[in-house]
């Protein structure tokens, strides 16, 4: 068995180690609770309008690694780049999105093409957040990316990846779910 990570770019994965990788540093509208329910995660609450429209309502206190606050205009944008540029991996489920509208700084309207049924379980727990004001400045997000510039707003913070060893984090002590550990590691080895 050989594990290994070879990207961190969020546009060019091919497979589930490095979304396993990035989980950490990237908020997702849901999580998947133990039970298999997916929970609000950096949506505070949705609301089902009708069977082909999603209200989301995002979280106020939430901001990317520098600083800057998640806003609306972000989560636009990580589903609008994912579906016209993104990784493979992500095409089945953004393919059931028809648009994505913003009503103000934190609030959405996700408007399907039919209803969806795994819109929260797997769309909203599965693509990752992404600072708008970072991926609009890289013309080509899955050839230009800056390996060492993992940017996003989830409760630890990308510090170095040692390529075929290990990725290192620290806790994002103000993230709203802040981690009790103040670092992890995650290893890779060959078996």
């Amino acid at each position: 068995f050989v594990f290994k990570l070879d990207t961190i770019n969020p546009y060019a994965e091919t497979d589930g180690s490095a979304v396993d990788a990035e989980r950490l540093t990237y908020d997702m509208l849901a999580r998947v609770g133990p039970d298999g329910v997916p929970v609000p995660w950096a949506a505070e609450s949705w609301e089902l309008v009708d069977n082909v429209t999603v209200k989301i309502n995002l979280r106020h206190d939430m901001a990317f690694h520098d600083g800057v606050p998640v806003t609306a205009e972000d989560v636009k944008f990580s589903y609008d780049t994912q579906k016209e540029q993104g990784a493979s991996i992500y095409k089945p489920f953004l393919e059931p999105i028809k648009e994505v509208e913003i009503v103000d700084d934190y609030t959405l309207i996700f408007h399907l093409h039919k209803p969806y049924p795994a819109l929260y379980q797997a769309t909203f727990s599965q693509i990752f957040i992404l600072p708008k004001h970072f991926w609009e400045t890289i013309p080509d997000p899955k050839r230009d990316y800056v390996p060492d510039s993992m940017l996003g707003s989830g409760p630890f913070i990308y510090k170095e990846w040692l390529i075929g060893q290990e990725v290192k984090y620290i806790a994002n002590k103000d993230h709203w779910s802040a981690p009790k550990i103040d670092m992890f590691i995650e290893s890779f080895f060959d078996n």
